[in-house]
């Protein structure tokens, strides 16, 4: 330390003390005499000579003797020492003023708290820069759904589901998509009082969404990656009883002289998917673009009648060998005149069926009837061939569609309903 202390103080008297800093600079400490102030009688402050003077660059301390200020500056001076002493020698291309920065932003953080690495701080600045820049929830929500339409080519059916979220969108349309995280989302996936299935249909809309979000590079990752799917018990395949399902034909067969025979004998014994057959003319806002199934598709009068499907599920054009109980149903209506779907009040005239039946309906239960049956009657018919039937993948279909607990005795029935009919 350099300079001297005054002999005679009088207030308003300074004098000059100069120390240099771990960088080798030489740092001036002022120190003045003032009135007394809660036992003060002096004021010590200094500035560090850096470029961009910042807050704790400065310093403002009062003592009561002035031999006290002097002995902060030989202690300050020696903490300096003792620094420039453990920092090693690096080849860096950062400026001194960069280091005196660094310097600067870590000390800004608590002193027992956990300081994050600077390549840390600069992933949360780039993570913040570009969640600012990212467009509202609102925003991103409707070129997601116009991508699904203009850009995917997904079917109405799969838009719509993409409508799941649209609570969750409701809720944060104003804010900005890339400040979403997971705790916004899990509310409206683990919706209270639905099934775990729901929460998988839930989540899947999340994360689709998401990462059409990051692909667009307004998020650097998704809010919902690291949510787990949930687990859920399988269900037992229900599906119907032999007598059940000839209750029902024969209704279908009496109902406005069979018109619905055709759609409904092609779910139970072909096990084909309903929309598969109507192609979206069947629910209350039908598309009257899509035809449904026709005559042409299928090939009756062939050696091996068959059924060419080309919309499917899977997008691939599927052909399926017709059982002959099926076959025999399907030329008796084509004989009647009758559409394999009709072009008006499909869904009415299914209704009625229903109504008239006092059975519930099962969802899919004519499609897990079919497959099950074909599993029962033939053992050795293969899971891929029935997959193939069907157009789902073996797994799918023993965890979904077909039931071991049918009887090869009600199978081979099964496949009798309607070969005696006239």
């Amino acid at each position: 330390m350099k300079g001297e202390l005054k002999k005679n103080w009088r207030i308003g008297d300074k004098t000059i003390l100069t120390a240099t800093n771990r960088n080798g600079k030489a740092v001036k400490f002022h120190l003045h005499r003032i009135r007394e102030r809660s036992g003060s009688n002096f004021r010590l402050n200094w500035t560090e000579p850096v470029k961009g003077v910042r807050p704790k660059d400065k310093g403002d301390v009062l003592f009561a003797q002035d031999w006290e200020a002097k002995n902060f500056i030989v202690a300050w001076e020696n903490e300096e020492n003792l620094i420039s002493k453990k920092t090693s020698s690096v080849v860096t291309s950062l400026s001194e003023s960069d280091v005196r920065d660094a310097e600067y932003a870590r000390s800004l953080f608590p002193r027992f708290s956990d300081i994050p690495s600077f390549s840390e701080l600069a992933s949360f600045w780039i993570d913040q820069s570009q969640a600012r820049t990212s467009p509202l929830v609102q925003e991103a929500f409707d070129r997601w759904y116009e991508s699904g339409s203009l850009e995917e080519g997904l079917r109405t059916r799969s838009l719509e589901n993409r409508k799941r979220i649209r609570h969750f969108v409701a809720k944060y349309a104003k804010d900005k998509v890339g400040f979403i995280k997971e705790d916004h989302i899990r509310p409206f996936v683990f919706l209270q009082g639905k099934s775990t299935s729901t929460h998988q249909s839930q989540l899947a809309q999340f994360k689709s969404f998401f990462s059409f979000c990051v692909d667009r590079g307004w998020c650097l990752q998704s809010p919902a990656a690291k949510i787990k799917k949930p687990k859920s018990d399988p269900k037992t395949i229900k599906y119907y009883r032999v007598s059940e399902v000839k209750e029902i034909m024969a209704v279908a067969k009496s109902y406005r002289g069979g018109i619905l025979m055709p759609y409904l004998s092609l779910l139970f014994f072909c096990g084909v998917r309903p929309e598969e057959v109507h192609c979206g003319r069947y629910g209350r806002s039908a598309n009257q673009d899509n035809l449904p199934l026709g005559w042409d598709n299928l090939h009756l009068d062939t050696e091996s009648p068959m059924l060419v499907i080309e919309k499917t599920k899977g997008r691939s054009m599927r052909r399926i060998e017709l059982e002959p109980n099926l076959v025999h149903i399907l030329k008796l209506s084509r004989s009647q005149g009758h559409e394999v779907f009709p072009a008006k009040n499909g869904r009415r005239h299914f209704e009625s069926i229903r109504g008239a039946l006092g059975l519930d309906w099962i969802q899919d239960g004519a499609r897990h009837t079919c497959l099950s049956a074909m599993y029962a009657r033939d053992n050795e018919m293969s899971l891929d061939k029935i997959s193939r039937i069907a157009g789902n993948s073996p797994i799918v279909l023993q965890r979904h569609y077909i039931n071991p607990k049918m009887s090869k005795v009600d199978a081979i029935s099964y496949f009798q309903i309607g070969l005696d009919w006239s």
